[in-house]
């Protein structure tokens, strides 16, 4: 999949509903995010203590979005009871998260 020229936020799905914002940060680190300019939003789930299992990611630069948003397709949370695949794609609403720039 080829993302829109210009956008910046995307929406990595089927995340583990137990991982905090903190882990998560952590394994895009590790799967190629290290380095880059980009924040996080990780919305709560209904239940307390579990996230929706999705999360937004806003990269500074359209490119990065590009670039390393579809590494991050396809992939697994190693050391989760979790099999759920990763899918990244545009978010539907390209409007920026904060400022809070990694």
């Amino acid at each position: 999949e080829e993302f829109p020229p210009g956008w910046t936020r995307l929406m990595l799905r089927n995340i583990p509903n137990r991982i905090a914002k903190d882990l998560l940060v952590e394994w895009l680190e590790d799967h190629g995010l290290k380095g880059v300019k980009y924040s996080v939003r990780v919305p709560q789930g209904s239940r307390r203590g579990v996230n929706a299992g999705y999360a937004f990611i806003e990269f500074a630069n359209p490119a990065d979005a590009a670039d390393r948003g579809l590494k991050l397709n396809g992939l697994r949370f190693q050391g989760s009871n979790s099999g759920k695949i990763t899918r990244v794609s545009p978010a539907q609403h390209q409007t920026r998260i904060g400022n809070a720039w990694r």
